[in-house]
């Protein structure tokens, strides 16, 4: 099987949350700096974020390491 860290978001998703940034995006449009983890879906959901608001070229983008499903935050 796949490593965890390494599982894409699924197509399903990226359909589901490009929905629901795309209803609720009038509460990101002010946002500046976006945190993520290191996981590779985790990078793809902020992607399409980033793509709905139409900000890519002006969000900050900071990675949270060692951050995991269970919400465990060593740093």
């Amino acid at each position: 099987g796949i490593v965890d860290s390494e599982r894409p978001l699924t197509r399903e998703g990226q359909k589901k949350f490009r929905k629901f940034i795309q209803k609720r995006r009038f509460f990101f449009q002010n946002i500046d700096v976006f945190y993520q983890s290191e996981l590779l879906r985790s990078k793809q959901t902020l992607q399409v974020m980033l793509e709905v608001l139409s900000i890519s070229d002006r969000a900050s983008i900071k990675t949270i390491k060692n951050i995991g499903p269970e919400g465990d935050c060593i740093q």
